[in-house]
Formats: structure tokens, C-alpha cells, sequence
């Protein structure tokens, strides 16, 4: 069996969450012109996109590859970005907040109460069908390192339970919610049948037998130009790049205080 951990060591991971002409107030948005610029790059310079189920699949695995991948699973997902992954026959890992699919999504704060669709039960059949490949995001979005064990793990077994009955697939990876987890997160992780996890902020000491568990992506801007985005997927300058997405993630304690005061008082 090949070393999984060797390979996304040398693997970049990019995620994404918004492709909209409209900016919200965060910098989570990519337009689609700075999107279908993402793409061409990964194209003309010969990159090969993967999936999870590649890394387990696969007998060779190309040396210039990227692993895509997008939280959320928004509806600008299926209307801009799938249409362009499909045009230059690229795939991508989708992460879903299973009980928001066709709804808004009530559990992030924006500014002015703005808030966006997720897409449609319909709309994730037909990804999946097309070649994408779906990963929890969990139930309901919920920041997982400040939950009760029995709470977290409701949301990590269950979402992944109902997500392959839907499918009528395996669900392989999960993408933590505001990149956030620690050991009893990835525990239950592993306990769920996850081979794959994804996040930003990682505990110092994860266990040796978490690697593949507590993998960590460049999330891409707004902010972020073409320049950087290169360093990105070229890991050059990799622990600086990852540190200023960590800070620019703190921004996200808005979202992670209302869910505190939501849920404590049910």
C-alpha cells in the first residue's frame, strides 16, 4: 500500500467556499474571472486534480497534482465553478453541511444579515454524478472542538451515515468546520470510518495514526493574488502562507460566538 502520508506531504490541498460576482463582507469569495485564472494556471502548467479516492485507488499517482477542494457546498458551487472544472475535465472534493442542503446558511453571521443558498439535494446528485467527490462537512455546521463527545459525534457518524445513503456511495474525508478540531475530534474520525481529514488549525501533538486525519489546506482568497496563489500550490513558502491563513481565519470567532449563544440557550 502506497505511504499516503509521504504523498500528501507533497500533495497541496487548495480549498475554496464562495465563487460569486458579489463580494460578502469576508474575503471567502473568489470571483469567477479569478476562478476560471485559477483553473487555467493548474492547466497550462500541466497539473493533474485528484481526489481522495484517487490517493486510495490509484496505482501512480502524477508528480504535479492538486487535490481541489470546497467547503460548504454553496449553490454558486453547481451554477460557476462546476461548469468550469467540467470544461477543463478537473475534478473536486465538495464538503456539505448535510441539514442546509437547498437551504440559506443560517448558521454563518454576515454583515446585514446577507446570506447565501446552499445547493439542492438534486443539484448534489448531479455533481456527484458528474465526477466530483462528496465529503462530510457535518450535520449542521457546528464548531466541533466546543461540543460535548456525544454531540460531536452525532455530527461527524451522522452526517456521514445519511450522506452515503444518499449517494449510494462511500463518504471517505471530512472537512471540519472553521478548519477547527483536536485529538477527540479526529478519534471520532477514525471511530466514524473517515480516511481522510481536512482542516486549518491543528492540535501541536496530533497521533501518529491521525496524519491522514488532520491534513492541512491553503484556503484561496479574494485577497489572494495570482502570485500567491502559484506559492500555494507549489508549497513555496508553505509554513508562512499557512500561518497568515490561520490569522485571517480567527476572523470566522463572530460565526463561532453566535453558535455558543444560539446553542446554549436550547
Amino acid at each position: 500500500m502506497k505511504n499516503l502520508h509521504n504523498l500528501l506531504d507533497r500533495i497541496p490541498v487548495i480549498n475554496y467556499h464562495k465563487i460569486e460576482t458579489n463580494h460578502d463582507i469576508g474575503i471567502t469569495t473568489r470571483t469567477p474571472q479569478q476562478f476560471a485564472e485559477d483553473l487555467h494556471f493548474l492547466y497550462e502548467n500541466d497539473y493533474h486534480t485528484l481526489t481522495f479516492n484517487n490517493l486510495l485507488s490509484s496505482e501512480t499517482i502524477p508528480d504535479k497534482s492538486v487535490i481541489i477542494t470546497f467547503d460548504d457546498a454553496y449553490k454558486s458551487f453547481y451554477t460557476s465553478a462546476y461548469p468550469m472544472l467540467k470544461h477543463y475535465d478537473f475534478s473536486a472534493v465538495v464538503y456539505v453541511p448535510l441539514n442546509y442542503l437547498g437551504r440559506r446558511n443560517d448558521w454563518d453571521v454576515q454583515y446585514f444579515g446577507k446570506k447565501y443558498e446552499h445547493i439542492s439535494k438534486e443539484e448534489l446528485l448531479e455533481i456527484h454524478k458528474g465526477g466530483m467527490e462528496i465529503g462530510s462537512h457535518t450535520l449542521s455546521h457546528r464548531m466541533l472542538t466546543v461540543l460535548d463527545k456525544n454531540e460531536a459525534e452525532k455530527e461527524i457518524a451522522g452526517s456521514k451515515t445519511s450522506l452515503q445513503a444518499l449517494l449510494n456511495d462511500d463518504v471517505i474525508s471530512i472537512s471540519y468546520p472553521f478548519g477547527r478540531f483536536n485529538n477527540t475530534i479526529l478519534e471520532l474520525s477514525e471511530k466514524a470510518g473517515y480516511a481522510f481529514g481536512v482542516g486549518l488549525l491543528s492540535p501541536v501533538n496530533s497521533a501518529e495514526k491521525y496524519q491522514t486525519l488532520s491534513i492541512k489546506r491553503f484556503n484561496i482568497y479574494r485577497i489572494d493574488s495570482g502570485k500567491t496563489f502559484r506559492k500555494k500550490v507549489e508549497k513555496e513558502d508553505a509554513q508562512l502562507l499557512l500561518l497568515r491563513d490561520r490569522l485571517i481565519q480567527m476572523g470566522g470567532r463572530a460565526t463561532n460566538l453566535h453558535q455558543l449563544l444560539k446553542n446554549r440557550g436550547k
